[in-house]
């Protein structure tokens, strides 16, 4: 087998399984850091719960409404990644 096609077929696949789980650990810890990429949607949300606050002098709804949206998508990319890793089959070479 040429060593491209030994490399596309076996090697990369093969990293690519025994790197997804710390992919899949390092994405969420730095979505929770930072969180430079959600920032225009939790910025967004934020400003519609503060214009909710504004107009209805209600305070804590629409922050736990916020709340919930953050951990409803930090769940979505958790579930996404579980998928991916439960997808590739586990075994030791």
């Amino acid at each position: 087998m040429p060593r491209l096609i030994g490399c596309r077929r076996i090697w990369l696949p093969l990293a690519f399984q025994r790197a997804l789980p710390v992919l899949a650990g390092g994405t969420f810890l730095r979505m929770k850091a930072k969180q430079p990429i959600a920032a225009i949607s939790i910025l967004d949300t934020y400003g519609v719960a503060r214009r909710i606050t504004e107009d209805t002098l209600i305070v804590y709804e629409p922050l736990l409404l916020l709340a919930a949206i953050s951990m409803i998508l930090a769940g979505a990319i958790v579930a996404v990644f579980r998928k991916l890793v439960r997808r590739e089959p586990t075994r030791v070479v």
